[in-house]
């Protein structure tokens, strides 16, 4: 499956390692860009460093081919915006 992951942060990178032991294929959009090169170094991922509540950071992370995207950020508000950008 191709999953996009909104937040890499400890719960975001460990779903994406768990994803990847699965055999998915997880894309992380991520907005620090320390924990960005963190993620794709540790994980060999690819990354999107941007606002998961962009449309360019979707589109970039081909949102729109995904099977599930799944938003954890600290923040509830920007998880529910990102879920209804993707849903367009």
């Amino acid at each position: 499956m191709n999953i996009v992951i909104i937040g890499g942060g400890k719960l975001g990178f460990y779903l994406a390692k768990t994803l990847i032991e699965h055999q998915h294929h997880p894309v992380v959009i991520e907005a620090d860009s320390v924990t960005c090169t963190e993620i794709s170094d540790s994980l060999e991922i690819p990354v999107v460093c941007g606002d998961g509540t962009t449309a360019e950071a979707l589109r970039a992370a081909r949102a729109d081919r995904a099977d599930v995207l799944v938003a954890v950020t600290g923040k509830d508000e920007q998880n529910l915006v990102a879920c209804q950008l993707a849903r367009m």
